[in-house]
């Protein structure tokens, strides 16, 4: 009979964290406290305070990888963009929707300077400023921001690709807040057309969409 080592016993969300802040500390005293060097364990730290539930701690660790991307390389750098959209979304998680919007629009601010107006990266920062205007019930100026998106993200992929069918689904939403439910109809519609070509037709987000489609069908 052939001994089998038991398995590792998997840590419990403090005992991880514990030791993702003793691989920082031994990181920060190796290679400076603004290293770059840093990012990937801070990436881990912010997973494990996510576990944890604490989103303060995330929210610390997000602002600290963008503060150290940004002096290494300068605001309009990709990755320091994205840090840019990192630290709004979690704060808009946070339920901090005012401090959440001034980083989406700068996120694509920078994004657009950094990458150009019509690159698909910075259709997905539209995308959360539109969310953020959402959240202030700003729905005119959340449409304006999705149809841009969708335009950049339809001559990048065609039609049939999963971030257009988000492009479709969000504006879907939108449409219904603002009364136009015939539009949201068209919407819902192509994104189902999307996600069936890009996912599947069974995939959950064709289901959802379709069956979307088919409840505002019953309430026309």
């Amino acid at each position: 009979m052939t001994d089998t080592a038991p398995a590792p016993r998997q840590l419990t969300p403090d005992e991880a964290l514990a030791d993702v802040l003793r691989v920082l500390k031994r990181d920060e005293e190796a290679h400076g406290s603004a290293s770059t060097e840093l990012i990937p364990i801070l990436q881990s730290l912010c997973a494990v305070q996510q576990q944890r539930g604490d989103m303060e701690g995330v929210l610390a660790a997000a602002r600290r990888m963008h503060a150290i991307l940004e002096a290494a390389h300068g605001p309009l750098h990709g990755a320091t963009v994205t840090h840019v959209n990192n630290v709004a979304s979690v704060l808009r998680g946070l339920g901090r929707s005012d401090e959440a919007f001034t980083w989406f629009r700068r996120a694509v601010e920078d994004g657009e300077r950094a990458a150009g107006a019509h690159h698909p990266i910075v259709a997905t920062f539209l995308n959360n400023l539109a969310l953020a205007h959402a959240d202030r019930r700003e729905h005119a100026q959340a449409r304006t921001l999705l149809e841009r998106a969708l335009a950049i993200d339809t001559a990048a992929y065609g039609p049939h690709n999963a971030s257009v069918g988000r492009d479709h689904h969000r504006l879907a939403d939108v449409l219904l807040a603002l009364g136009d439910r015939d539009g949201a109809r068209e919407h819902l519609a192509r994104a189902a057309e999307a996600f069936t070509g890009s996912l599947g037709a069974d995939h959950a987000f064709t289901v959802r969409v379709r069956d979307q489609l088919a409840a505002l069908g019953s309430m026309s």
